[in-house]
């Protein structure tokens, strides 16, 4: 039957990565939820929902949902970059949460999505619902949130068969209403971003001049530092996705280290030792952090400068003077420099099964315990 062959494989799955089964199954949970959610703020969009999948699991990945939404009719999507990062995001949020290597999880949500498409015929070949396949081998919560990814017709089939396995199902729509709250939100920040960057390219000055900010705030202390964090992540985030992206010839460890990426073979050297090469990764960082200053508007340059040392330094300055006048001098080699310790930072704490494996191998201790 349909139902033991796929919780056979997920089990095996599980059991090959050296996962417990209720861990793994609560984070395939956590993944059709993640799903539905990115689906949701997509404006329930499913192309834009396949194009986040893939951008977080790859094509394969995409193609198996995309076959499970639309009865394989692959040629209907043409794949392109996500609008959004949230399913992404989300996932890493999943596997952290549950202790699970983020390698070993999109491997599993990936394996789960394939046997999802493959284990769904009965002994006689029979299709079984994909819905009862979820809600008999993963848990009721999945079986909802899954049949939220329908539209149209095929949507309000779903809602009413949902309804009709288990009426309990109802409660998770409070999981949708606080998604629409937050997709409208995100919403009126967009346009409000839209229209406070139409206002400023209309001014000949930058919005906020040194005595705006200085006699609106003070002191640093009263900044924003909300959006200065946002600004920030923002642009770390960027610059990581990138780096990211760079890989085969953009590789200068060898074909033998095993990596997939430049970003990763920075976080080796930012948690072991540098290499003969750590200036050159550090001139990569720059110049892509450069050109991610350089698309900032006049505001948030000045907000993000006004963090730095010499921003607080400046502030101080005109403070302890009485000087309110003056525009800020900003540099941008200053906020460079303070970017790239956030990003630094943030290479410091990141970790993954390739990133741990190259580490020891330097450090002389013994993989075979990772691979059991």
């Amino acid at each position: 039957m349909s139902l033991d062959t796929f919780s056979t494989r997920v089990r095996k799955q599980l059991d090959r990565q050296g996962i417990k089964e209720r861990v793994g199954i609560e984070a395939i949970n956590d993944f059709v939820r993640a799903l539905h959610e990115a689906f949701v703020k997509a404006n329930r969009d499913q192309v834009e929902l396949l194009n986040q999948v893939q951008a977080a699991l790859g094509k394969t990945s995409a193609s198996h949902l995309i076959y499970l939404l639309q009865d394989g009719l692959t040629t209907r999507f043409r794949f392109s970059h996500p609008k959004f990062a949230d399913l992404n995001y989300a996932l890493k949020e999943i596997c952290a949460g549950r202790g699970i290597d983020y390698d070993d999880g999109q491997e599993l949500f990936g394996e789960f999505l394939s046997a999802l498409r493959e284990e769904r015929f009965d002994e006689k070949r029979n299709e079984v619902s994909l819905i009862r396949l979820l809600y008999m081998c993963v848990r009721p919560e999945a079986a909802y949130h899954f049949g939220g990814l329908f539209t149209g017709d095929n949507g309000a089939d779903m809602s009413v068969f949902v309804a009709m396995l288990d009426v309990r199902l109802k409660r998770f729509f409070t999981f949708v209403e606080r998604w629409e709250l937050e997709r409208k939100w995100d919403e009126e920040d967009r346009m409000q971003d839209e229209e406070e960057s139409a206002s400023t390219e209309q001014k000949d000055q930058p919005t906020y001049d040194g005595s705006t900010i200085v006699a609106d705030r003070q002191v640093t202390a009263d900044i924003d530092r909300e959006v200065t964090r946002r600004i920030s992540n923002r642009i770390v985030d960027k610059v990581v996705n990138e780096l990211e992206s760079l890989g085969g010839d953009s590789l200068l460890s060898g074909d033998d280290s095993g990596f997939q990426s430049v970003w990763e073979e920075i976080c080796v050297q930012v948690q072991d030792e540098e290499s003969f090469s750590w200036n050159t990764y550090l001139e990569v960082i720059e110049d892509i952090l450069r050109c991610q200053v350089g698309e900032l508007s006049s505001t948030d340059r000045i907000t993000i400068w006004l963090s730095t040392d010499a921003g607080v330094d400046w502030t101080c300055d005109c403070k302890d003077t009485s000087i309110g006048n003056d525009t800020p001098p900003v540099f941008d080699d200053d906020i460079i420099e303070e970017l790239k310790s956030k990003l630094l930072s943030r290479a410091d704490a990141y970790k993954n099964r390739r990133i741990e494996r190259f580490i020891n191998n330097l450090n002389g201790y013994d993989n075979d315990d990772e691979d059991s």
